[in-house]
């Protein structure tokens, strides 16, 4: 994640459709991404305990949602 002015984004390159377009840009204000981390820090951690994924969303089986993060 990377900060700019303020605003955080997240490159994602692991999803379906990046060979036709390309990285996808997620980018969160201040509140979100402090949602973001109490997400990681509680409940991310409670499916993934050693942290070794790198996928930042994932389900209750400890496996990936849809993206990953670069």
């Amino acid at each position: 994640m990377t900060s700019v002015d303020g605003t955080y984004m997240v490159v994602v390159k692991d999803y379906k459709t990046f060979l036709c377009h390309g990285q996808a840009n997620l980018c969160f204000d201040h509140s979100l991404k402090a949602w973001l981390d109490i997400y990681v820090e509680r409940a991310r951690s409670q499916v993934d305990p050693g942290d070794e994924s790198d996928f930042l969303l994932l389900n209750w089986r400890g496996h990936e949602r849809s993206a990953r993060a670069a």
